[in-house]
């Protein structure tokens, strides 16, 4: 089996720390101003000061603040600091509250940390896959890929109505690892999933650009 690379949660990371615009609207006052302190207290590692501003501008409805908010509470090795279990369940949370904003990056690390479970909290597959699910719709497209091999490869009830459409919309989306792994379930998979002449369709895509198993294949 293709194996699928790890390093889409880094690329997910580095999209939740880099600047976004501030979604504030010219009649909610004080969320820009709340958002710079918020960022000037954690350059200078005041944690506690930007979870407070980062939490006013959340309820004033600001997906940024809220972002920020359960970041700060779920990612311990940002702050040099073990998470408490109120921490974790707290800024999974507000990840959530700020996926339901339309805030993308937060769905995808949310989804990543409900799947693995942290202090106090069990890991989630349904919980993650749901909040995976918001963010290909909101445009993560390498997400779109992982939850779709999520379903498709679970133990138990693997659900291919599901997973199938999602590795599809990511691997027409450029990525290639996820149409390789398509390809070999078109190719292995159970009765009603198996298709040959699909298969070869991925296959020679990601052969022609260089991945030698994929050639492999096709001989």
């Amino acid at each position: 089996m293709f194996a699928i690379p790890e390093k889409f949660l880094l690329s997910l990371i580095l999209c939740l720390l880099l600047p976004a615009v501030p979604a504030f609207s010219e009649e909610t006052p004080g969320v820009p101003d709340l958002l710079l302190s918020g960022g000037k207290a954690m350059k200078s590692q005041d944690f506690d000061s930007a979870k407070r501003d980062y939490l006013k501008a959340c309820d004033l409805g600001n997906a940024e603040g809220c972002r920020w908010y359960g970041f700060l509470h779920s990612s311990p090795n940002l702050m040099k600091a073990p998470a408490t279990e109120n921490d974790f369940a707290k800024g999974l949370l507000y990840l959530a509250k700020a996926c339901d904003l339309g805030d993308a990056p937060s769905c995808a690390v949310g989804g990543k940390l409900a799947i693995d479970g942290g202090p106090g909290v069990a890991p989630d597959l349904s919980r993650g896959l749901s909040l995976y699910e918001k963010a290909c719709a909101l445009g993560e497209n390498s997400v779109c890929g992982v939850a779709g091999y999520l379903y498709s490869f679970r133990k138990e009830n693997p659900d291919y109505e599901k997973g199938i459409p999602l590795m599809e919309k990511s691997c027409a989306g450029g990525d290639n690892a996820i149409c390789a792994v398509l390809g070999e379930l078109y190719e292995k998979g159970p009765s009603g999933v198996r298709n040959e002449a699909r298969a070869m369709e991925l296959y020679k895509k990601v052969c022609d650009l260089g991945m030698r198993r994929a050639c492999e294949k096709l001989k």
